[in-house]
């Protein structure tokens, strides 16, 4: 497979095999890792990837030890290559899961973009290989209690203060901890998913389980979002900083969920947070 040099060429082909179907949506994934993985992380994506439309560019970070892999892929194999991420780099941190338009605007196409030296990805798989089953989900982490419906904050920093509380009264932490760490994490890379939705999360040391909460905003924050979209909904994550790929299994089921047309639909048309909670539940 070669590697795909512009966003309208995978998207050129996708119409190619399916013309009469709804067109297929791609997702952007952003990753930072540490370069010592970045090898392995690459054969095994190319792997299994050898039969879909995805490219991969790996990028070093100057001054440090770490890389950033950027994946162009189908919506529908997020969970695949979160779950290689989770096995091969543990460490790994997920800056960003995007979801693209059916008409990318050239915002988009930059945040997507590839370029002619970028790695290709020829290698084919040479066993099957299955993702294993998380071992958490937000079904299980979220109570009616951690949904809150009409939260009236006035940006970013009022959004982590009011978290950082929250959590504090839940976790026993102390509210500075955690604002802190939502805040460096926020830093790198903004956690915003577009649609209207994000995942504000960070991994703590003193956190022994991981906790969630749902916020749905009086009126919308804005967290620069990749489509410039204010910010409605979130669910807010915090994980234990030894539970590196518990971290990349809630937040690839989170960022599937939100990247589902359907299901956002389905969550906006709630009003109450019972409703909320049933629908996240389902």
């Amino acid at each position: 497979m070669t590697i795909l040099t512009s966003l309208s060429t995978w998207a050129h082909r996708r119409r190619a095999v399916a013309r009469d179907a709804a067109p297929e949506r791609g997702v952007v994934m952003h990753v930072t890792l540490e370069a010592r993985y970045a090898a392995s992380l690459r054969h095994a994506l190319s792997c299994d990837c050898a039969h879909d439309a995805w490219t991969m560019r790996i990028a070093p970070l100057p001054g440090t030890q770490q890389v950033r892999l950027s994946l162009y892929l189908p919506k529908q194999q997020v969970d695949t290559a979160m779950s290689r991420i989770e096995a091969c780099a543990p460490s790994a941190d997920v800056q960003q899961i995007v979801e693209l338009p059916y008409a990318p605007t050239d915002a988009w196409r930059d945040l997507a973009r590839v370029r002619a030296s970028e790695l290709s990805l020829r290698e084919r798989p040479r066993t099957p290989w299955s993702p294993a089953e998380p071992a958490a989900s937000l079904r299980e982490l979220l109570t009616r209690e951690r949904i809150e419906t009409a939260l009236d904050v006035a940006g970013r920093d009022a959004l982590f203060s009011w978290a950082a509380s929250r959590f504090a009264r839940d976790t026993g932490l102390h509210a500075a901890d955690i604002e802190a760490g939502l805040r460096e994490r926020e830093r790198s890379g903004s956690t915003a998913l577009g649609h209207g939705f994000a995942i504000p999360h960070c991994r703590l040391a003193r956190l022994h389980e991981p906790v969630a909460a749902y916020v749905r905003f009086a009126r919308p924050v804005d967290l620069d979002a990749p489509d410039a979209q204010p910010v409605i909904d979130a669910v807010i994550l915090l994980v234990p900083a030894w539970a590196g790929s518990l971290h990349l299994s809630l937040l690839a089921e989170i960022a599937q969920r939100f990247c589902d047309a359907e299901f956002r639909e389905r969550l906006r048309g709630c009003a109450t947070g019972g409703a909320i909670f049933d629908c996240l539940r389902a």
